[in-house]
């Protein structure tokens, strides 16, 4: 370089959208290699497998039936109540997983980072299409108690992929934001776990829209429906067994994605000084 003439300097073009989708669209084969790592970690080297993906959402019923049908006598007719907690608990795993796997991404490999660049949206998107394992198996244990009570509404089935996809889209955009702002913040990755525990209790898994008009008025159940996945698991017990679906859902996938434009908007920019960072 000339003495006295300045450095050329590179940058992609497009969006962050268009950019993430551009280096991922170029790297399948990365993205295969992850997700076969992923799964390993998942399932391959664990004793109980997939098995886990069943005993986890039937153990954490046993507990919410405890709690909210026998002591606070939650009341989800025409549901059963095991099936209507179950049908909350499916949506709830998958975002759950997507978020904490998704936040801790970065952190955990801090010293591939540091050696080579690669899309680091793959990290949290591997954790996503991961999850959705859990969430099949989930979903086909519903089935099965819808089919025994008699209550699957075979239409709402078709629009599966719709729910699986909003959760998945908003538990990324969560996880992605945490992990970059973990970069800065350490003190994130211990305070999560508490933040989705209190998430959980704010979201309707374990009871319906009754059982929180109790306590708020209808002027602030739009602040509900903020939630993201509030209105998606709504709209999953709506779809599944045939109920009148909510006037507000909308807005809990609107918000999800929101959160992922904004969560992608900072993770592109951090992403820029990652190595440096981490």
């Amino acid at each position: 370089m000339a003495a006295g003439s300045r450095p050329t300097i590179i940058t992609a073009r497009g969006t962050p959208w268009q950019q993430h989708w551009r280096e991922i669209s170029q790297r399948p084969e990365l993205l295969r290699a992850l997700l076969r790592r992923d799964f390993k970690v998942r399932y391959a080297q664990t004793r109980l497998g997939t098995l886990w993906a069943l005993l986890q959402p039937l153990l954490t019923l046993g507990v919410l039936y405890v709690v909210f049908r026998e002591v606070l006598r939650v009341n989800t007719e025409p549901l059963p109540y095991p099936l209507f907690a179950l049908s909350g608990i499916v949506v709830w795993n998958y975002f759950n997983y997507v978020v904490s796997q998704s936040a801790s991404a970065l952190i955990h490999a801090q010293n591939v980072i540091r050696k080579i660049y690669f899309p680091r949206v793959m990290l949290g998107l591997s954790k996503t299409l991961v999850g959705s394992i859990d969430f099949i198996i989930g979903t086909a244990l519903l089935l099965v108690g819808g089919l025994l009570t008699g209550q699957v509404h075979w239409q709402g089935l078709l629009l599966i992929p719709l729910v699986w996809a909003g959760t998945g889209l908003a538990g990324l955009g969560l996880g992605l934001g945490i992990s970059a702002l973990s970069i800065r913040y350490r003190d994130l990755q211990q305070i999560l776990p508490f933040l989705l525990q209190l998430l959980f209790f704010l979201s309707p898994v374990a009871y319906g829209m009754d059982f929180f008009l109790r306590f708020v008025g209808k002027n602030q159940l739009a602040l509900f429906y903020l939630n993201p996945v509030s209105g998606l698991i709504e709209l999953w017990r709506s779809l599944l067994f045939g109920q009148d679906i909510p006037a507000w859902w909308s807005l809990s996938p609107l918000a999800g994605l929101a959160l992922l434009f904004l969560a992608l908007v900072y993770f592109h920019r951090t992403e820029k000084k990652l190595a440096d960072l981490i």
